[in-house]
């Protein structure tokens, strides 16, 4: 289930305000009739997000990859006079408030371009190689070849072979 931007900022919020149970948070409108906080919320941010990007993979990346300098800044305290802290405190900062931004821009063409780039670019296709290769190093070795750069899969214990790349048909004697 797809969750819009004010559900998850709502849902967000609910929890952050009453973690043991939402449904005790009411609210009585203008006419007697009762409402949950939480669904007038909701009613609320989607009036203030329409039309607006959200949240979509790159915004999620920004947010996911700010997390590691907060932490580590956490960690680091007050070592070294705050400076270094203050240096990652700073670029986690700076990477909540674009993953933010992206999320509440009016501009939908433009952000959704950015995704695509990020999603179908270099950087997802090596990301995604790599897992491939962790999750493949039990049976395999992966060798690059030394003409293209290429990465080469090679079964492991087979002693010393000589591997063709199938790309620009070099061929080089690896041990496996």
């Amino acid at each position: 289930m797809f969750l819009s931007t004010a559900d998850q900022i709502a849902n967000f919020l609910l929890t952050a305000l009453n973690p043991q149970n939402s449904d005790t948070i009411i609210v009585i409108c203008n006419g007697g009739m009762q409402m949950r906080f939480i669904d007038k919320l909701k009613m609320y941010m989607d009036r203030v997000l329409y039309g607006r990007n959200g949240f979509d993979e790159f915004s999620l990346f920004l947010m996911r990859t700010a997390l590691l300098p907060l932490l580590i800044s956490v960690l680091l305290g007050n070592l070294a006079g705050g400076y270094p802290s203050f240096c990652l405190y700073v670029i986690a900062m700076a990477l909540i408030i674009w993953s933010l931004w992206r999320a509440v821009s009016k501009d939908t063409y433009a952000r959704k371009t950015e995704n695509s780039r990020f999603v179908n670019g270099s950087f997802m296709t090596g990301y995604r190689n790599c897992l491939v290769r962790f999750s493949q190093r039990k049976y395999y070795r992966f060798y690059r070849c030394p003409g293209c750069r290429k990465y080469l899969r090679v079964p492991k214990g087979k002693g010393k072979i000589r591997i063709h790349c199938p790309t620009c048909h070099s061929d080089f004697i690896k041990k496996t």
